[in-house]
């Protein structure tokens, strides 16, 4: 009896770790192209030319995928499907794309983003979850998003690719905009190992750079114009007045460019401060040509 139960622990044994072994050797791969077209920050949109999704699983096995993304109307949707076999090449293969998946004549495709933080600091997220019905093991991941110069120029894109519960609350499915019954569906349908996709869109390093020197440019400026009133009654009135000059010299036409890159529908505080600047600027103009035309009427 005792050795029975030895044979049996034994078989066990080396049933799991064959079945550990396997798992660990998987050469699962995970493949995600996004074309982008535009990114609205104002409407917080991006807009994409293409957008192709492909998951190869090691091993000819059809396997249940599906993945949930946000449709234009900021809708939660999926599309699951077994992946497809090929035996010439040992694995099976899933494929999405849009707008092919609703044809050819639909319009380049507009996925909402979460914001987060404020200009320049801003980022403006795009979030998937992969569901799979097998103990995956990804390796060799792609998300290859592609901007032309303009945007590269203005946008760094990071990315991540990271474990999901499989027993998510219903703030971390908000958090990935995946409603909770599509979710229990997949799993019913029988997956059981969840990835989030994050894609994240933040400025670059240069543009902040030059936002921050407007910063500085904006500081000396309100210092310039306080120590203009506090030495107001020492001053010329061609002095003060070639002084008001120089300041908006600098003032207006930075908050002009600001206009340029700053978001339309929000107002930035640095647009704030430079229109301060201007109206103190004329308000020092005004009040030194009162003083000192009352003055010399005085003398």
């Amino acid at each position: 009896m005792r050795r029975l139960a030895a044979s049996v622990l034994l078989l066990s044994i080396l049933v799991w770790a064959t079945l550990r072994v396997s798992a660990d050797h998987r050469n699962d791969r995970f493949v995600m192209e996004i074309g982008v077209d535009n990114l609205d920050e104002d409407f917080e949109v991006l807009t994409t030319k293409y957008f192709r999704t492909s998951v190869l699983m090691d091993g000819i096995e059809p396997i249940m995928i599906f993945l949930f993304y946000t449709n234009p109307a900021n809708i939660s949707e999926y599309h699951g499907w077994h992946s497809e076999p090929r035996e010439k090449h040992l694995d099976s293969t899933w494929y999405f794309s849009l707008p092919e998946q609703f044809g050819s004549t639909v319009p380049p495709w507009r996925w909402p983003l979460v914001r987060r933080g404020e200009f320049p600091a801003d980022t403006y997220e795009l979030s998937f979850l992969l569901g799979v019905g097998a103990r995956a093991n990804f390796v060799n991941n792609i998300t290859d998003v592609r901007m032309d110069d303009a945007l590269r120029r203005k946008w760094s894109v990071s990315r991540e690719f990271v474990r999901f519960p499989y027993d998510a609350t219903p703030a971390q499915l908000q958090s990935v905009r995946v409603r909770p019954d599509y979710f229990e569906f997949s799993k019913q349908k029988g997956c059981f190992d969840f990835y989030q996709v994050r894609i994240l869109f933040s400025r670059t390093e240069a543009l902040i750079w030059r936002f921050n020197l407007h910063w500085y440019i904006a500081i000396a400026l309100m210092a310039l114009i306080i120590v203009s009133f506090a030495y107001l009654k020492r001053l010329d009135l061609q002095e003060i007045l070639a002084l008001c000059l120089g300041i908006a010299f600098f003032a207006v036409p930075i908050l002009m460019s600001l206009q340029t890159y700053l978001p339309q529908t929000r107002i930035n505080l640095i647009e704030r401060v430079y229109a301060l600047e201007v109206m103190a600027t004329i308000a020092l103009a005004g009040i030194a040509i009162f003083l000192k035309t009352r003055a010399r009427a005085r003398a």
